[in-house]
């Protein structure tokens, strides 16, 4: 087997080494989110892909630079250890191979990530947890490996996450450390950023977490794609973001809590995004009040905006007059994308109407999410009203073909047209159907009708022919009494007609029996 062609082996290792995070960095509707993704079992699934790589590596030599390919491609780091490992690896590497270094195998780098839920679920179980938190300002060590090294050290990846990191002590001086240096080389291959920061980095980190995203944005020319998740009202409004960005996923969850809505009020007015921004695809998570910034957001670049995606809770009703301050801001607005039932769509008031929106994209999935009947008919009701009058197009993503039934007459996974016009083509061909089967039911009326005469004509005929067997009984009977009226029958007579009968018999037949006798006892015939 260590003798097979290298295409083997790459389609081997390929199968075997591949990562199932997420490297896609265009956009894609319904995307789960990092609570969906980091699992128990893509926990276990990661654990196997490791150990398999492992075990592919002691087959031959020439394996070992494959499955480092792939092994490097989705770099994660779980801990400060094994980020030190990484960059004492990498700057071997570097130093040894050089064009041919592991550093420029990565692909996509998560930082502090990819814990399942279990564990975050149980974090008594970790030791490290109870230990006290440090106060600020962190003492640093200058000999720490920061974010500016690691991605000297990575400049083909496309796709870095900061996930939300789990606080206890550890986790808090390592990224202190990772944040404390300036970004000044570019990332010209950077493509997607995931970036997720509460109010305590601002608290521990002070102002450096926020000028690490900054230039993170700032250095990163072909940035397509970002992720962001902050509870600092001023998180958005301090990026530079560029024209190349098509896609941005906020989560503004805390901005409705008192502090952060009180200061988001009060706060000057954010920069100016820049001008040359062109975001067309916007996806908003959980917020249950519009903040400033998000709106002034909207206001600078929603002119761009195409696709909006409201990623929300279940059972979560969205107002229309908050959609409506989204659509006001959003002309070229083309397509709506959300589960089907979270969140609830009102309709919009009276005279707004989003004549823009041509499509709309709806996910049912009962393991996420099952709404009622009521909901479901509540939604449609809204879809089809005034509130969206251009609307032609309405697609659903049902995996489990659940609900197609209730939505669709015809396609199981997408809705016919839903404008006016064929709204009205559907009226003409549902009358024509209802007619033809109102002549059917007609048609069919009429021979069950002739069926029923023909079967009481035949009963009349049958109830005439028992009364003519009735009546020809009562004849024969009367008959019958006559003649034995006429021959002096009676029921006293009846025994002596018969002995008399017996002995006429009796005559008959002792005549009959001496003309036998007396023709066998004759004499014989004389010969001839």
């Amino acid at each position: 087997m260590a003798s097979a062609p290298t295409e083997i082996w790459q389609l081997i290792i390929k199968f075997a080494a591949t990562s199932e995070a997420v490297s896609t960095v265009d956009y894609q509707p319904f995307e789960p989110g990092p609570e969906l993704q980091n699992t128990e079992e893509s926990a276990i699934h990661e654990r196997v892909r490791l150990r398999t790589c492992l075990a592919l590596m002691l087959v031959s030599r020439r394996c070992r630079s494959l499955v480092a390919e792939f092994l490097y491609r989705d770099v994660c780091i779980y801990s400060p250890a094994g980020l030190s490992s990484l960059i004492q690896g990498l700057e071997r590497s570097a130093s040894e191979d050089g064009e041919k270094a592991l550093g420029l195998h990565v692909r996509r780098l998560e930082l502090l990530g990819r814990r399942s839920i279990s564990q975050i679920a149980t974090p008594s179980g970790d030791p490290d947890h109870d230990l006290p938190w440090p106060t600020a300002p962190i003492p640093l060590d200058d000999s720490a490996p920061s974010l500016a090294n690691l991605l000297a050290l990575c400049p083909q990846v496309n796709i870095l996450v900061r996930p939300c990191l789990v606080l206890n002590t550890p986790n808090i001086i390592f990224w202190a450390h990772l944040v404390r240096d300036p970004i000044v080389q570019p990332s010209t291959h950077l493509r997607r950023l995931e970036w997720h920061e509460t109010e305590l980095d601002v608290r521990f980190y002070g102002n450096n977490h926020g000028a690490r995203l900054r230039e993170l944005v700032g250095t990163s020319p072909n940035l397509e794609y970002l992720s962001l998740s902050s509870d600092r009202p001023t998180a958005l409004a301090d990026l530079a973001l560029r024209r190349t960005l098509h896609t941005l996923r906020l989560d503004c969850s805390h901005f409705d809590a008192a502090g952060n809505h009180q200061n988001c009020l009060a706060s000057p007015p954010p920069k100016i995004v820049s001008s040359q921004s062109a975001v067309r695809q916007l996806i908003l998570h959980t917020v249950t009040v519009l903040p400033n910034p998000l709106l002034d957001f909207i206001q600078t670049a929603g002119t761009q905006i195409q696709t909006l995606e409201l990623a929300f809770s279940p059972q979560m009703v969205f107002p229309g007059n908050r959609l409506r301050q989204i659509l006001v801001r959003t002309p070229a607005l083309t397509e709506l994308v959300y589960f089907l039932g979270a969140p609830e769509i009102s309709a919009l008031a009276n005279g707004v109407r989003a004549p823009s929106v041509k499509r709309i994209r709806l996910k049912v999935d009962p393991d996420t999410w099952n709404p009622i009947r009521p909901v479901l008919r509540r939604q449609m009701e809204v879809l089809e009203g005034e509130s969206f009058p251009e609307l032609n197009e309405l697609i659903l993503h049902d995996p489990t073909r659940s609900y197609s039934s209730h939505l669709t007459p015809t396609s199981p996974l997408s809705m016919a047209s839903s404008s006016r016009s064929a709204e009205n083509t559907y009226e003409a061909q549902n009358d024509q159907r209802l007619d033809e089967l109102h002549s059917k039911l007609r048609t069919l009326r009429g021979v069950t009708t002739d069926i029923y005469d023909d079967v009481e004509r035949q009963n009349v005929m049958l109830d005439d022919t028992g009364n003519g067997f009735n009546s020809f009984g009562a004849s024969l009977a009367q008959t019958t009494r006559r003649a034995g009226q006429a021959f002096g029958i009676s029921e006293g007579g009846l025994r002596t007609w018969r002995i008399a009968l017996g002995v006429v018999a009796l005559f008959f037949s002792f005549l009959l029996v001496r003309k036998i006798f007396a023709w066998w006892s004759g004499p014989a015939a004389a010969p001839l």
